[in-house]
């Protein structure tokens, strides 16, 4: 128990920066409601010590009362006024708890907007981190709470700590020893407090990695998309059985913390009370000897019950912050540590469409990783060529698009776009240089145009354009089956009439035509075919390269039969260059391509399809 004693100190230093945090967020939102909440919690802290000093007059003046109409005026006035007080209390209490939710609206629609901003903006090499996705996850779990502990806690501290000063002084005339007696008595009891809510505190702490898998098993039992292969392959009892010793292994700790609470508690509470009531009979023993009035008999009685009861309130604003630390810290690290990008930040803009685009000794490796993903990659693309990166599985292909498209910034060498760094320019002038369709593509839950138009809103409205990108990528067949056609919303999170029944090759289609959507002079197909056959892959690359017309593109597959209608082919291999060149001439040299090529073409050579793209060589 010691060695958690001395955790106290620092517990309360945590408290405070963390109270310091959150009302840094309120002055920031809502400072004049801050204001306001801060002089009446100080009016409010003063008022409850008032009524101690009105029934000291009343009962004094009722045992000492000479019988003359004018003491009743006077006692009369006195019991009014206290009256009064008790009123302006309520109402002041009142008045804080209505500002004080409306501060809590504006301060938790101001963090959560904070939230969703900075994990829009967070650096994208970060966002495959271990540290990132547990931060995240944590944050993510705050969105749509209430705010009203951590807003209010600190202001309802510093009230509550001004009524006890005043309590204390009015003990402090009777004798110096009974107040430190008082503190004695109660304090074992807070620490009491402190420690278990610090030990359950770090028990959630201790309990993340735990309740992760416990959310997880929880949304694979009950999600549709897990369904159908779980009951066919019936395995939903080991998952549930899984599930169910992972919640009861964590309720046998909750109960052991819980016991050993309620045993410390028992014991600091027996002291507590037991101090009071020692009090109570000393002050007695001066009354009763005639060295003190009745009516000092409630005040200083009243004040030992009013100090036990905001001691007790004040410890435990502390004791439930740690409950709330947690999401604290964690908003705190969020919202300072998190790598963010500034899209608009830079010396100098783009121009013109580059002409050449070249990559100089460039490597890659994740900030959380030793391992490099990409290593000294040299490459050169010239306007309007067709590029085709070809690799096996794991080769570093969609690693190496998002440097090309600036999603990554290089952890070595530079990028230069007609022989400039671009880490001169603006993140938002290049990204307008590429339409891309990512081999996972996003599927919203908004209309079909939106869908499409997402690439450049700007130009959402532009049905001639809008046109185009549904007819180049064959969504026109699409939205001529739906009922409310390009204003459809494609599932049903926003309009319950939507249709939320699309294919994967109808949602494919939809991507592809919102990298047509923006007009880009760079095109990029990062296996969008990837679910296809070889042959219907081979036949939807050669329209891609017939639509993208004069532009820039960059064909991604790790089918070789996709990519010999390339002017040039770069193979990757374990995070390198390993061939680049035409499919003549690496066919010609022999080596990984033309092996791995053959390897592929002897899968369908044998069906004698007259559509099949391979050649014998």
């Amino acid at each position: 128990m010691g060695s958690n004693i001395k955790k106290i100190p620092k517990r309360l230093t945590r408290t405070v920066k963390n109270y310091c945090f959150i009302l840094h967020k309120v002055w920031m939102v809502a400072p004049q409601y801050l204001i306001m909440l801060i002089v009446i919690a100080l009016l409010g802290a003063i008022l409850p010590i008032l009524p101690l000093f009105f029934m000291e007059k009343v009962l004094n003046q009722l045992v000492n009362s000479s019988g003359e109409i004018r003491d009743y005026y006077w006692l009369a006035g006195l019991l009014i006024m206290g009256g009064a007080v008790n009123f302006l209390g309520n109402f002041t209490s009142g008045l804080r708890t209505y500002l004080s939710n409306f501060a809590v609206g504006i301060v938790e629609k101001h963090i959560n907007v904070l939230i969703v901003e900075i994990a829009s903006s967070t650096d994208l090499r970060y966002v495959h981190s271990k540290n990132y996705f547990v931060t995240l996850d944590n944050v993510r779990r705050s969105l749509g709470r209430r705010w009203d502990n951590l807003v209010l806690a600190p202001v309802n501290l510093l009230a509550h700590m001004i009524t006890l000063t005043g309590l204390f002084l009015i003990l402090k005339n009777y004798h110096t020893w009974v107040c430190l007696l008082v503190i004695g008595g109660i304090t074992p009891n807070v620490m009491v407090q402190i420690r278990s809510r610090g030990m359950m505190n770090d028990f959630y702490e201790q309990q993340l990695e735990e309740n992760r898998k416990i959310n997880y098993l929880e949304n694979l039992l009950t999600n549709r998309s897990y369904a159908g292969e779980l009951r066919l392959f019936q395995t939903s009892q080991p998952f549930i059985g899984m599930f169910e010793n992972l919640l009861d292994s964590r309720h046998k700790k909750v109960n052991h913390l819980r016991k050993k609470e309620l045993i410390y508690t028992s014991l600091a509470s027996m002291l507590s009370f037991g101090t009071i009531a020692a009090c109570q009979v000393i002050i007695a023993y001066d009354v009763f000897m005639k060295h003190l009035l009745l009516g000092q008999w409630q005040l200083y009685t009243g004040t030992i019950s009013s100090i036990s009861f905001n001691l007790g309130v004040v410890f435990n604003i502390i004791a439930n912050s740690y409950e709330e630390e947690l999401f604290s810290n964690v908003l705190h690290e969020f919202t300072t540590k998190t790598v963010t990008v500034d899209v608009s930040k830079g010396d100098s803009y783009v121009s013109c469409v580059p002409k050449v685009i070249e990559l100089v000794d460039v490597g890659f490796c994740y900030p959380d990783c030793d391992n490099f993903v990409l290593r000294h990659i040299n490459l050169i693309i010239k306007q309007g060529e067709k590029i085709a990166v070809a690799g096996l599985n794991g080769s570093g292909k969609t690693t190496l698009i998002k440097l090309i498209t600036h999603l990554y910034r290089p952890t070595e060498g530079k990028i230069l776009f007609d022989g400039v760094d671009t880490s001169t320019y603006a993140l938002k002038d290049i990204y307008q240089l590429f339409g891309i369709v990512f081999q996972d593509h996003s599927r919203y839950a908004f209309t079909l145009k939106e869908n499409i138009a997402m690439s450049d809103r700007k130009h959402m409205h532009d049905s001639k354009r809008l046109s185009l990108a549904m007819e180049k990528s064959g969504v026109n067949q699409l939205e001529a089956t739906l009922p409310k056609g390009c204003d459809t919303y494609l599932t049903k999170d926003f309009d319950k009439n939507g249709i939320g029944g699309l294919s994967g090759g109808q949602w494919q289609k939809v991507a592809i035509a919102r990298g047509f959507f923006n007009d880009a002079p760079i095109i990029i197909f990062d296996e969008p075919a990837s679910n296809l056959d070889p042959i219907a892959e081979y036949e939807m690359y050669q329209k891609f390269i017939a639509l993208s017309e004069e532009k820039t593109t960059i064909l991604i597959s790790h089918r070789l039969s996709s990519a010999k209608m390339s002017d040039k082919i770069i193979l990757l291999d374990q995070g390198t260059v390993a061939e680049c060149g035409s499919h003549e001439e690496l066919m010609k040299c022999k080596k990984q391509y033309a092996h791995l090529y053959e390897l592929q073409a002897n899968q369908y050579i044998q069906e004698k399809n007259t559509h099949n793209p391979f050649t014998t060589q």
